[in-house]
């Protein structure tokens, strides 16, 4: 399993950061934590960050305003490798 942070609100992507996260609209673009104990440290440090400091700059939002996507990866198509192009 992968996962990934979306806004609720506008539709884009987290890419990442601490203490204010990019966004972008683009999904290819978007960070992708490979472990859910990732996920979970991340979304704490943003907590833990407002909790103390409050919305500062070009914060986008509050967690409260994301979703966490579950994305699992299913192979939709195999390829020779030699002849891949």
């Amino acid at each position: 399993m992968m996962y990934m942070i979306q806004h609720k609100i506008t539709g884009n992507y987290s890419k990442g950061g601490v203490p204010c996260p990019a966004w972008t609209n683009k999904i290819d673009d978007a960070k992708v934590w490979k472990k859910k104990a990732y996920m979970k440290s991340y979304l704490t440090m943003i907590k833990n960050y407002l909790e103390r400091w409050g919305f500062t700059g070009e914060y986008h939002g509050n967690p409260d305003d994301w979703i966490v996507i579950e994305v699992e990866i299913v192979s939709r198509n195999t390829y020779d490798a030699s002849t891949f192009s």
